[in-house]
């Protein structure tokens, strides 16, 4: 084995991911990275590599996004008065990738002041607005990779949701895919509840400004979805694990 790739994307959880690749990589003789995009990753599969990938539910992804986008800083988010969402990640692509990806760059590349048309757009539309441009995006990117890793032994698909309730079950299932003893477990569980965000009392090293579901309600999204939203959704035709 060569190496281990973390991967996620944004608003799947790659904060906490980080921090999860943090503690193993610190715990740990293997060869561990961080990676956080999906698009420039979906062909650099490798055999010999282990890969944990974070993936979330479709709608609190786009949910997220637009009430993330709404109201973060251009100092978090470098691109969202208008300029390029991937921020000069296409400086990986090969100029294959760049023909292939070519819709998703010009996408991505925003004319527009973003945060201000979702302001002004009533709640419905910012969200439809979100569900076309960067959720899409994101949800492009993760759907690539479960299409093309879904069935391959060296990946580990982990879900967000799973990582924010379950987290002792999920660090139990990465260290049994990464064949590291049971004993570091409790550690690295112990130092990752400093990053809970269901244990409040615990997470004082959650960067809360990131956070959207700050009251960490499980199907979040269902306050904001409708009817409309869901066949807008089901057209996107956006994938699942089964």
């Amino acid at each position: 084995m060569s190496k281990v790739v973390f991967l996620t994307d944004h608003k799947c959880g790659s904060a906490i991911m980080y921090q999860l690749k943090e503690q193993y990589k610190l715990r740990t003789n293997l060869d561990i990275e961080f990676q956080n995009f999906y698009m420039w990753n979906v062909n650099k599969w490798l055999p010999n590599n282990k890969y944990v990938v974070i993936i979330r539910e479709p709608r609190e992804i786009i949910i997220s996004g637009y009430l993330y986008h709404k109201t973060t800083s251009i100092k978090k988010e470098g691109w969202i008065n208008g300029g390029n969402y991937y921020g000069g990640w296409e400086r990986f692509f090969s100029n294959e990738d760049k023909e292939w990806y070519k819709e998703y760059l010009v996408k991505a590349n925003i004319k527009e002041d973003y945060q201000e048309v979702l302001k002004r757009l009533p709640e419905q539309e910012g969200i439809e607005y979100e569900m076309d441009n960067i959720a899409d995006l994101t949800l492009r990117g993760r759907d690539m990779i479960i299409k093309d890793w879904k069935d391959k032994d060296n990946v580990l698909f982990i879900q967000f949701d799973d990582m924010v309730w379950d987290m002792i079950s999920v660090v139990k299932n990465i260290s049994n895919f990464l064949l590291i003893a049971t004993t570091i477990n409790t550690l690295i569980i112990e130092e990752m509840y400093n990053y809970s965000l269901v244990k409040k009392s615990y997470g004082d090293k959650v960067d809360w400004s990131h956070v959207t579901n700050k009251d960490c309600e499980k199907d979040r999204y269902l306050n904001y979805w409708n009817i409309k939203l869901e066949k807008k959704l089901l057209k996107k035709k956006y994938c699942y694990l089964s």
